[in-house]
């Protein structure tokens, strides 16, 4: 008999990085408070002379950093007035507590973007059996189920509208925030169910100069209001037509959810209380995923998934 492939660690691997004009000299103190507090690297890069140089650098530091999994994050050569470039990439790959089905066995089936009364798209699809966190809540009109991951400080959540569709999904994403998520989880019991999920591969780029600004940040990316002087000592300080001002804000996420998992925490159906029928959880329209770190409530990723094609 072959023996069973070894269970790989969770990896969350989130790389922060800070870009500054070559020639601004930054604040020690500022830089190794910014290194301890949020794991973040400065370097100097040369956004005036050499820009294509520049996108290179903070491209393959966000390959190195997230294991080859997030290639590159900037696509297009920096203008040549850039000072100062704030860099994010998290990349979270974990192995489930309970088991999906072997690979081979994933089949496809059809999910429906725009609603079942409307065409739908093939998509390879997971199952499992198993006892689950899980609530259907009439006043959100969704049901909520989670997926704990092998370490069991860490699960994917996945809120599901009834008769699911985009405009459902929307209007739920207005009705959730943070403290809302929470008491959901909280409401959530152990419940038996037959589960078909589709298999995940995510990767995409955000603008978070863009949402911050709509949010009401930005003095922070405004040449004249900004204030980040505590980056640089103050005798090397810009010239106030210089000012130090944020160019850009970046983020990228690669997110892969797949059948991997470890049997030894699974519970299979045959084992629970027969006297409650298992719930059938078939995830078939566009839903919300949630990643979260359970004992501080920290979200790792937070997304609407429309089309899993």
């Amino acid at each position: 008999f072959l023996d069973d492939p070894p269970i790989q660690p969770n990896v969350v691997q989130l790389a922060n990085g800070m870009f500054l004009q070559q020639g601004l000299v930054n604040n020690s103190s500022f830089v190794r408070m910014a290194k301890e507090l949020y794991q973040a690297q400065m370097a100097h890069v040369n956004y005036r002379e050499e820009p294509e140089e520049a996108r290179n650098i903070i491209n393959r530091w966000v390959n190195e950093t997230t294991r080859g999994r997030i290639e590159e994050i900037i696509v297009d050569t920096f203008d040549r007035t850039t000072q100062l470039v704030l860099a994010n990439a998290l990349y979270f790959k974990a192995t489930w507590e309970t088991f999906f089905n072997e690979p081979q066995y994933t089949r496809p089936q059809p999910f429906f973007p725009d609603g079942e009364q409307n065409s739908s798209v093939m998509v390879p699809t997971m199952f499992t059996a198993g006892c689950f966190p899980y609530h259907s809540s009439p006043e959100l009109d969704a049901r909520i189920m989670g997926f704990p991951y092998r370490n069991r400080t860490t699960s994917m959540y996945v809120i599901l509208p009834n008769t699911s569709d985009r405009a459902k999904l929307r209007q739920l994403q207005t009705r959730l925030d943070s403290a809302s998520l929470d008491r959901l989880i909280g409401q959530m019991r152990q419940q038996k169910a037959i589960v078909q999920f589709p298999r995940l591969h995510v990767t995409n780029s955000y603008d978070l100069k863009l949402a911050l600004q709509q949010l009401g940040l930005r003095t922070l990316f405004n040449r004249s209001k900004s204030n980040l002087r505590a980056l640089l000592p103050a005798k090397k300080a810009p010239e106030p037509d210089a000012n130090l001002y944020v160019s850009d804000m970046l983020h990228k996420i690669d997110l892969e959810v797949n059948e991997q998992g470890t049997e030894g925490g699974a519970v299979t159906i045959t084992a629970m209380e027969r006297s409650l029928p298992p719930v059938n959880f078939r995830v078939k329209g566009p839903f919300l995923i949630a990643i979260r770190h359970d004992p501080t409530k920290m979200l790792l990723f937070y997304g609407a998934i429309f089309d899993p094609s």
